[in-house]
């Protein structure tokens, strides 16, 4: 299994975590403390051996996560230095650490204080993942702005064109549904599904959202300030299940012009094979209907591929309208109106060739507004990555 292979089962494996899970660890990292006190210096006390049956059994019955690869000497330096390990390097100190001290009789003080160390982290990424989302029970709630900014779409719906206005306000006084589902003619969960994607791939701009997701939910799903913090605030924890979907591994590659790379389709197969295979079907995933819409009943269920082509890469016949200050400050965009929000990356990225270099030497930030959606965002290309994305560029840069 290659080591992303390894973290994205990681990954998925905390998202689906359930409430007496969280509990279970809660549990695991408040009663160590009184175990490391009752053992003293010498830490070899039946509490102690009780203690790590418990920490065992977790990891290897709620986890499940199989042979571990081995942490080399330079990664235990990481772990022990590091103020924030990732959710998988932690689950494999945990693993050695316990398999190693069940063995050696006494066990050091030393091996049981950094044993609850990667517990406080492992518990505050869990936490982080699985904290209360504030939703409205009545659909979506606008207080700073208008409510009929963008379209007549009902606002029960989990539309496009309320999730671009979140994202485009991350911080706002707004409040998503609490039913995703929609009350529209669509398949249950598509809108809910749609918009997200199109935000990974519009937005975020990510080549390789398995990698990107991966790596935000295993670091605890931080907050950005800009388009993370609005997909946190928006989808929580179900943005893992985007690791399971090969449509939008397969629509980054058509967008970065690196279709059918055979590593990233078998990385992914395996990963489908484990979660969502015939074979053996996670029951956590048929028990979540938002996860179960998605990924089961064939490999493209809600049919969004063709949906996200649509949107992001084919644009219907127009004619882009970029306008823009000769004598722009660092802080003034320029503007890309279109009549059809059908296609708007790849308008933007073509229309984006034709503006000149900045006297200041600046980067053009580009404010994307369509007539049936309304404003997309405000866009800036990566000189790393050669995208056009939102936000933050560090953001940009975990799935890249």
């Amino acid at each position: 299994m290659t080591d992303l292979a390894f973290e994205a089962r990681v990954a998925l494996k905390v998202a689906l975590l359930k409430p007496e899970d969280v509990a279970t660890l809660r549990a695991l990292v408040e009663g160590l403390p009184a175990v490391i006190n009752q053992a003293g210096g010498h830490a070899s006390s039946p509490a102690t051996f009780a203690f790590l049956g418990k920490l065992e059994r977790y990891m290897r019955e709620t986890m499940s996560l199989g042979n571990m690869p081995k942490i080399s000497s330079e990664e235990w330096v990481v772990l022990r230095r590091e103020p924030a390990p990732n959710a998988a390097l932690v689950l494999r100190g945990l693993s050695a650490i316990t398999q190693t001290t069940l063995s050696i009789v006494p066990i050091s003080s030393e091996a049981m204080n950094f044993l609850g160390s990667l517990l406080k982290r492992l518990q505050n990424i869990v936490n982080s993942i699985h904290a209360p989302r504030h939703t409205n029970d009545f659909g979506w709630q606008w207080n700073d702005f208008d409510a009929g900014w963008a379209s007549g779409l009902t606002n029960s719906e989990y539309d496009l064109s309320s999730v671009l206005r979140a994202v485009a306000r991350p911080h706002g006084d707004w409040l998503p549904p609490l039913n995703p589902i929609g009350s529209g003619i669509l398949p249950p969960f598509i809108t809910y599904w749609f918009s997200l994607s199109a935000v990974v791939l519009g937005h975020l701009a990510w080549s390789d959202p398995v990698r990107g997701v991966t790596t935000w939910v295993n670091l605890g799903m931080p907050e950005d300030g800009a388009v993370l913090t609005a997909v946190r605030r928006l989808f929580g924890s179900d943005s893992a299940a985007l690791i399971l979907n090969h449509n939008l591994s397969g629509m980054a590659e058509l967008m970065g012009g690196s279709q059918g790379l055979p590593s990233k389709h078998d990385l992914l197969y395996e990963l489908r094979q484990t979660f969502v295979g015939d074979a053996a079907v996670d029951p956590r995933v048929q028990e979540n209907d938002s996860w179960a819409a998605m990924l089961l009943g064939g490999t493209d269920s809600l049919h969004l591929r063709l949906h996200l082509e649509q949107m992001l890469v084919h644009p219907r016949p127009q004619c882009p309208n970029i306008t823009y200050a000769r004598e722009a400050g660092s802080k003034i965009p320029a503007h890309l109106h279109l009549p059809s929000s059908y296609g708007w990356y790849e308008a933007l990225t073509r229309a984006a060739v034709g503006l000149p270099e900045r006297a200041d030497g600046r980067s053009w930030r580009v404010d994307v507004t369509t007539e049936d959606v309304g404003f997309i965002g405000r866009f800036r290309m990566s000189r790393v990555t050669g995208r056009w994305f939102s936000g933050k560029h560090s953001s940009h840069m975990l799935g890249n």
